[in-house]
């Protein structure tokens, strides 16, 4: 099982991918958000969610 991880701490504002979702390296896979700001989390390699 592969990790997602971010370089900041934050809340998980929005979930882009449901389970089982097919995702690419390179896709917006989490958006969180930190003192007021969006960060998007990529996917690093092609797998699932």
């Amino acid at each position: 099982m592969a990790e997602v991880q971010a370089i900041m701490a934050g809340n998980v504002w929005k979930v882009l991918v449901q389970e089982g979702e097919e995702v690419k390296a390179g896709q917006d896979v989490v958006i969180l958000e930190s003192m007021k700001m969006e960060i998007p989390i990529t996917a690093e390699e092609d797998g699932s969610s």
